[in-house]
């Protein structure tokens, strides 16, 4: 069995790479919820690059969505653009498999992925959050 040490380090995308070991310490120093949360940062890091390959390359459907990733992300960190980020993010598993970048094996995964994510830091979704004392 390799070392996940060993497997961050083969990551092609040396920021997706910097994620992973990030998402690797905070796991090893049981900060969970933050590894599982910087895990789904790098996992969008990743297909978004994959996807400008593939648009580098000529691949229509992913110079489309490069060219609406690249609309919201000069919105900046507006509301606007947060909102434009959210609905590339709601379907850019179903993108990554259009693109051929993952199988219906890995999307299930990666959809776990982004489930424990959001169990992870919406504060609806917290035992300790009472919405009844606000």
């Amino acid at each position: 069995m390799i070392a996940v040490d060993t497997q961050i380090q083969e990551v092609w995308n040396p920021e997706t790479r910097t994620l992973a070991t990030e998402a690797w310490q905070c796991y090893n120093s049981g900060a969970v919820r933050a590894s599982i949360t910087i895990t789904w940062t790098a996992v969008t890091t990743d297909l978004i690059a994959k996807i400008g390959s593939l648009a580098d390359d000529g691949d229509r459907d992913a110079i489309d969505l490069r060219e609406e990733i690249e609309k919201a992300q000069d919105h900046g960190l507006t509301p606007q653009g947060t909102s434009a980020m959210q609905r590339i993010e709601n379907k850019l598993l179903d993108s990554a498999q259009l693109l051929e970048l993952i199988d219906s094996v890995d999307k299930r995964a990666l959809e776990r992925i982004r489930e424990d994510r959001n169990l992870c830091v919406h504060p609806l979704n917290h035992p300790s959050f009472d919405a009844a004392s606000f």
